[in-house]
C-alpha cells in the first residue's frame, strides 16, 4: 500500500513538473502585438505616466499588479511577464486542485485542470486581466467553500472581499 501511494505521489509530481515545463517551453513562442502589446504598455506606464494609458483603467487592479511586476523586473520584458503568467496559472491550478480533490478522483482533477490550463484564450499570452480574474475567482470560491463547510464567518467575509477586489481586476467582473 505504501509503495502505491509513493508511486502515485511521484506520478502526480511528475505531471505538475511536465505542466510547468510545457508552459516554460511555450513562453518562448512568438509575440502578439495586439493584446500583449496593449497589456504590457499598460503595465509599463501604470506608475510612470498613468494618464497615457487611462483607457485601460477598466482593468485597474490588473494594472496595479502588472505594474508592480514591471517595477520589480523592469528589464525582463515580455519573457518575465510570461514567467509571471506561469506563476499565476500554477497558483490557480493548485487552489482549484485543493478544492476539487475532496470531491473527485485526484487523477481526474489533475488531468482536467491540465486540460483547462492549456485552453487559454487565444493561445499562451503574457499576464493580463483574465489570468488574475481566474486566480481571484477560484480563491474566492475556495474561501467561500471553506467558510461554509467549517462554519467560519471570517472565511466567508474573506471570500466577499476577494470578489470585491476582483471587480477592479476587470470591471465587467461585477456581473459575476
Amino acid at each position: 500500500m505504501n509503495s502505491w501511494w509513493t508511486s502515485n505521489r511521484i506520478a502526480a509530481l511528475l505531471l505538475v513538473f511536465v505542466v510547468v515545463l510545457l508552459q516554460l517551453l511555450i513562453a518562448f513562442q512568438g509575440f502578439d502585438i495586439c493584446d500583449e502589446g496593449l497589456s504590457l504598455t499598460f503595465f509599463q506606464q501604470f506608475y510612470n505616466a498613468p494618464e497615457s494609458v487611462e483607457y485601460n483603467f477598466v482593468y485597474w487592479f490588473s494594472g496595479l499588479i502588472g505594474g508592480l511586476w514591471y517595477e520589480m523586473y523592469e528589464n525582463g520584458g515580455i519573457l518575465w511577464f510570461r514567467f509571471f503568467t506561469i506563476i499565476i496559472n500554477m497558483a490557480t491550478f493548485f487552489v482549484a486542485y485543493n478544492l476539487l480533490v475532496k470531491y473527485v478522483n485526484k487523477w481526474h482533477a489533475l488531468i482536467g485542470l491540465t486540460m483547462v490550463l492549456f485552453i487559454n484564450d487565444y493561445g499562451y499570452l503574457a499576464f493580463y486581466h483574465n489570468h488574475l480574474t481566474a486566480l481571484l475567482s477560484i480563491c474566492a470560491i475556495y474561501a467561500l467553500h471553506q467558510g461554509l463547510v467549517n462554519n467560519k464567518l471570517k472565511l466567508i467575509t474573506l471570500s466577499g472581499c476577494i470578489v470585491a477586489i476582483n471587480v477592479f481586476t476587470r470591471l465587467p467582473n461585477a456581473t459575476f
